[in-house]
């Protein structure tokens, strides 16, 4: 009995001790806030949509329902209240607008830093067409500064900015204007013999030449090269370049001077005869003259202001052959003068002999005719049949290439010359008429070996310095030499040959001798180291 009642009241108690267990866990306080989802603290640039599973919900105040779309641009506070009094709490801000493009500062070719001004606040990003160039910041006025690479001339920048929701503003173009003025030119040599100022530039620039305050030429570069008509050069003359673009920015200035590049004229020396010790005459002042015998320097002096010289070179045998030059400051040589010694009572001849009667002139082995050597007048060979045979083939090749030649002139005799000189002379007048027409006997026309030439395409062009810029003038002027001939009278040469550019004249050499005339790009007179006039 006693161990039934004993079970029984330990059965109670577990009863009792279950019970009082439950009620405890029953009255536990609820200390969990609800979930909320759909939505975050901070800033969106799109509608959100709270979901919350239990309490009820404030936003800004107003009661609100779970899987409520928040549309609306604005600053929002939500609060979630469960049974228990917990509360969940989200402030959240809406902001789908973009803000306004970015101004921009001027933007060029050597700016580092890109600057202007946005939203306050915002990420500012700058690219071109090929990278991305800078990110960065504005300060709370909206001001920005990005570092950047300086970018090429005529490019595009582009700059946006970023608000705090992720909203990008439309892009501002900035066009990088050219700031870099070009190089200077290069300048090719310039000298008393050129007509054209030549060299190097920036593609597309304008090459202006200068003398003192008068402008000689202006020309555009092409390809990187330049070629500016300048007119008559005189040595010494200060000449200053400078390129411009098509931006307007003007180079540094660059000086050169013109080059003395004409030789003196030979010496005029009185006679010398086996009695005297001293060798006088005139050359160009300050030139320095001297004298030789074979290869021995007999003397050397200066010409004084006037000209007038005077060299002691000892008595020397009658008959020895003097040789007499001419340098100037710049190194140019003269042509060389000869003379022999003679006897006490005879006079010397300068020049060799040749005043008196005219004799042909060969320079190795090449017939010379020009100003200075001359023909007798009973010197008459008619047209030489190598040379024509060679003007056959070259004309034939010519028409192959598409160029119809007509020959315009070829053997004239010493009177037809006279003739012909005496009509210019009249028509012209003297001077004009020396420029372009031979006096009779220095005409290379009575040597059978000179023809002038003219295109069928353009008669109006016949004996007229345009012809060099006709299709069969360029023709013959790059191709005569494989034939054996040369333009006798270039261009810008005057000062040397004694005439006038005339691209229709060609003369006759050998084809070995033309082509080495030809790639010197020197004159005969230059080529054979002689004057012209």
């Amino acid at each position: 009995m006693t161990k039934k009642i004993l079970t029984g009241l330990l059965l109670l108690a577990i009863i009792i001790a279950g019970v009082v267990l439950v009620m405890t866990l029953t009255n536990e306080e609820d200390i969990v806030p609800p979930e909320v989802r759909g939505v975050e603290t901070g800033v969106h640039n799109e509608p959100v949509t709270p979901i919350f599973n239990e309490g009820t919900a404030l936003l800004n105040g107003e009661k609100f329902s779970s899987g409520t779309t928040v549309a609306a641009d604005g600053t929002f506070v939500l609060e979630v209240t469960d049974d228990s009094g917990n509360t969940t709490t989200r402030e959240f801000t809406i902001d789908q607008t973009a803000p306004e493009a970015p101004a921009v500062e001027e933007v060029d070719d050597q700016t580092e830093n890109v600057t202007g001004k946005a939203e306050a606040d915002s990420k500012v990003k700058v690219w071109s067409d090929e990278e991305l160039l800078a990110v960065g910041s504005t300060d709370a006025d909206g001001a920005f500064s990005l570092p950047i690479t300086p970018q090429p001339a005529g490019s595009t920048v582009f700059v946006a900015a970023i608000d705090e929701a992720g909203n990008q503003s439309g892009r501002k173009e900035a066009q990088v204007r050219d700031v870099t003025a070009p190089s200077a030119p290069e300048v090719a040599e310039v000298s008393d013999q050129h007509t054209t100022v030549k060299g190097q530039a920036e593609s597309g620039a304008t090459v202006f030449v200068y003398t003192g305050e008068e402008k000689l030429a202006q020309t555009e570069a092409e390809n990187g090269e330049f070629s500016a008509a300048a007119g008559n050069l005189a040595a010494g003359d200060e000449l200053a370049l400078h390129a411009v673009d098509d931006a307007g920015n003007k180079s540094e200035t660059v000086t050169v001077t013109v080059r003395d590049r004409t030789a003196p004229p030979a010496p005029e020396v009185k006679a010398v005869t086996e009695e005297t010790a001293t060798l006088s005459g005139n050359a160009e002042p300050g030139a320095t003259v001297q004298v030789f015998a074979g290869d021995s320097k007999l003397g050397e002096t200066t010409a004084n202001s006037n000209g007038a010289f005077e060299v002691d070179i000892g008595r020397q045998a009658n008959g020895t052959e003097l040789a007499v030059t001419a340098t100037d400051a710049a190194g140019n040589r003269s042509e060389v003068q000869t003379m022999k010694v003679t006897g006490s009572g005879g006079a010397a001849n300068p020049g060799g002999g040749n005043r008196s009667a005219v004799e042909p002139t060969y320079i190795d082995g090449i017939l010379v005719v020009n100003k200075k050597y001359g023909l007798p007048q009973d010197y008459a060979p008619g047209i030489n049949p190598t040379a024509q045979s060679a003007l056959n083939r070259m004309i034939a090749d010519a028409a192959a290439a598409g160029h119809e030649l007509s020959v315009i002139s070829t053997y004239r005799s010493y009177s037809y010359q006279a003739g012909l000189y005496n009509r210019y002379v009249s028509s012209h007048g003297e001077a004009q008429a020396k420029r372009f027409a031979a006096q009779p006997g220095h005409s290379e026309h009575q040597t059978g070996l000179a023809f002038d030439l003219g295109g069928t395409e353009s008669q109006d062009d016949w004996l007229s310095g345009s012809f060099g810029d006709t299709p069969a003038g360029k023709w013959l002027a790059a191709n005569a030499h494989k034939y054996g001939f040369i333009v006798r009278y270039p261009e810008g040469k005057e000062a040397i040959t004694g005439y006038m550019y005339e691209p229709w004249h060609f003369r006759y050499l050998g084809v070995e001798t033309a082509t080495e005339v030809y790639n010197s790009g020197l004159t005969l007179e230059e080529y054979l180291g002689i004057s012209g006039s």
